[in-house]
C-alpha cells in the first residue's frame, strides 16, 4: 500500500507519487491541493480527480493468473465422464471463481493414450450449467487452446468429457483477472 496520511475511513489515501509494478502516476495537477486520492474497490485501484470523479487505473490491481487442474483415473467416455476436482466430480464441487473480471485465457490437455475426444469447460452454481469452450483431441495425446471467454464471479468450474473417450485425462486451464 502507497504510504500517505489516510483522509476517511474509506480507506482513501493522500500520495504524492504512485508507483506500481514499475509503473509511476503522478497525481493531477491542481492549485488547490497537491495530492490525489485512490482507493481500492473489488480488487480495483480508483483515483479520483478534483471534480470529486472516481476512475479506474488501468492495468493495475492485484492480479491473478491461477492455473487450475482435473483430472480422472481409467477409460473414460460419456455420459458421466465428468473429471475430478481433487477428489471430487467438478459437476459436484467446481473450482470456485473469487476474482474480478475472470478470463478463461488457456486450456491444455493431455491423457495417457492416443485419443479423438471432446472436453467441454462450463461454468456452474451446483443446479445450472453453462458451456464456456471445448477442446477436441483427434488421435492425440495433448493439445493447447487459446481462450478469451469472461468467467461470472461467485461460478465454479467443471470439466466434461462430452464425445469421444481419453485414458487417464488430465486438463489444466489458466485464468486472467483481479484478486
Amino acid at each position: 500500500m502507497p504510504r500517505g496520511k489516510q483522509s476517511d475511513p474509506r480507506d482513501i489515501f493522500h500520495i504524492d507519487r504512485l508507483r506500481v509494478r514499475n509503473r509511476s502516476f503522478d497525481p493531477p495537477a491542481s492549485p488547490e491541493k497537491n495530492f490525489c486520492e485512490i482507493y481500492i474497490k473489488n480488487g480495483v485501484l480508483f483515483k479520483i480527480d478534483d471534480q470529486g470523479v472516481a476512475t479506474p487505473i488501468n492495468g493495475l490491481g492485484v492480479s491473478a493468473s491461477p492455473g487450475f487442474t482435473w483430472g480422472r483415473r481409467g477409460t473414460i467416455s460419456p455420459p458421466n465422464a465428468y473429471l475430478f476436482n481433487d477428489r471430487v466430480l467438478s459437476h459436484i464441487t467446481g473450482r470456485l471463481i473469487k476474482f474480478t473480471d475472470a478470463v478463461l485465457r488457456k486450456v491444455l490437455v493431455t491423457n495417457s493414450a492416443l485419443s479423438t475426444c471432446v472436453f467441454t469447460i462450463q461454468e456452474h452454481d451446483g443446479t445450472t450449467f453453462t458451456d464456456l469452450g471445448t477442446i477436441s483431441l483427434v488421435a492425440q495425446r495433448s493439445n493447447t487452446v487459446d481462450f478469451a471467454v469472461p468467467i461470472t464471479i461467485g461460478k465454479e468450474l467443471a470439466i466434461k468429457v462430452t464425445s469421444g473417450s481419453c485414458k487417464n485425462p488430465v486438463v489444466g486451464v489458466i485464468l486472467d483477472g483481479l484478486f
